[in-house]
């Protein structure tokens, strides 16, 4: 997931309570955004669009703009099974969560 070194230089030396917090405000703020916003007028399919488009240090490459882009439709999707924004952002919470604590802990090669 080649994004020229934002992610290693975000998370790879902060304490795990920054990660968490950092987590916690991208997935509130971006969910409330896209899914209690966006979402309504667009639809799911071009929310997921513009999702991976403002994810632009992805943009270089298929693989991560096409994870992007699916899991913005995922969590488009989740919400509108649940018709709550928490279930989203829970669920971007832990995605990246994980990521983060991936590449916190992760060996250099």
């Amino acid at each position: 997931m080649d994004d020229g070194g934002i992610n290693n230089m975000l998370f790879r030396s902060r304490p795990i309570w920054h990660i968490i917090l950092i987590c916690l405000v991208v997935a509130i703020c971006e969910e409330l955004l896209f899914r209690g916003a966006i979402q309504h007028g667009l639809g799911i399919y071009w929310t997921s669009i513009l999702f991976a488009v403002i994810h632009v240090r992805y943009l270089k490459h298929w693989i991560p703009t096409g994870w992007v882009f699916l899991s913005s439709y995922g969590l488009g999707y989740i919400y509108v099974l649940t018709g709550t924004l928490w279930a989203p952002i829970l669920c971007h919470f832990i995605i990246d969560l994980v990521s983060g604590l991936v590449i916190k802990y992760r060996r250099e090669t």
